[in-house]
């Protein structure tokens, strides 16, 4: 089972979707820009943030939404005559709900790789957001301080009330 882990570890490391954002962001290799990427998300805690975000899992309820969407257009169409053949239908079915969500899928790709490039470029200098996304910057900012003192075991330092820490 350690195998397993550390081969799925070595396998992210140098194959994650961040890499095409390296890439299209400095500019390297795939694989150099993947592990790259992969180093800063985890030495700056940013995994944390990447862990709890939606974005992923909402872009995917949307394609499939779409698919379905188009599925069920694509059988009200359907001529009435190949209603009786059972096989036919699920088939059109289907070959329909993956046409659309395929195509979904690929039109929402802007918006995932966007997400990507924000997560990249904040592993590699957090202060980029500072000026024009403060509130980004913040939320980001809590989430690797989060991440990384739970993975440590260091405790957040606490201010009283004087200010003093």
């Amino acid at each position: 089972k350690r195998l397993h882990g550390k081969f799925a570890a070595a396998f992210i490391s140098q194959a994650n979707r961040y890499g095409w954002a390296r890439v299209a962001l400095r500019g390297s290799s795939f694989s150099n820009a993947s592990g790259e990427a992969w180093k800063n998300i985890t030495a700056s805690g940013l995994y944390g943030a990447i862990a709890r975000d939606v974005t992923e899992s909402l872009l995917s309820c949307w394609a499939l939404g779409f698919g379905s969407a188009t599925a069920l257009v694509a059988l009200v169409l359907l001529p009435p005559e190949t209603h009786s053949n059972s096989g036919i239908l699920f088939a059109f079915f289907a070959a329909s709900f993956c046409v659309g969500a395929a195509n979904a899928s690929l039109l929402l790709e802007p918006l995932r790789a966007s997400v990507g490039a924000i997560f990249v470029a904040y592993s590699e200098d957090p202060h980029c957001f500072e000026e024009r996304a403060p509130i980004v910057h913040h939320r980001l900012g809590r989430l690797c301080e989060m991440t990384l003192f739970s993975t440590t075991g260091r405790a957040a330092p606490v201010a009283s009330a004087a200010g003093a820490v």
